[in-house]
């Protein structure tokens, strides 16, 4: 049954699918708090081989995230996938116990 047909025995609409879109904006928003001050648009681009156009776009939610690119994120921020997923919260302090591939370093002022 699609989800905008109604049920013939209750004559309820189901709920609605989750929207995909949803989830991906929330992941960049996520992805965008955890590289700031680390790393711009076009260095994460560079880690997941991919355009700072395109990483713009998915960190809107425009574009669907893919697990391998959200495994590259987490293994250059050196934090575990369930902290990008927000499941896990970010590491204490400023990031700088953490070691920092080229490209994902902290910036300094």
């Amino acid at each position: 049954m699609e989800w905008h047909t109604m049920h013939p025995m209750t004559n309820v609409f189901p709920l609605a699918p989750p929207e995909p879109a949803h989830f991906d904006a929330v992941i960049g928003r996520r992805v965008r708090d955890l590289i700031r001050g680390r790393a711009t648009q076009a260095e994460l681009g560079a880690v997941l081989g991919l355009g700072q156009s395109d990483v713009s776009k998915r960190l809107r939610g425009a574009i669907a995230w893919k697990a391998e690119e959200l495994r590259r994120i987490a293994d250059a921020l050196g934090v575990s996938i369930a902290v990008v997923y927000g499941e896990e919260p970010p590491p204490a302090g400023d990031g700088s116990s953490v070691v920092h591939p080229p490209g994902l370093e902290p910036g300094t002022n």
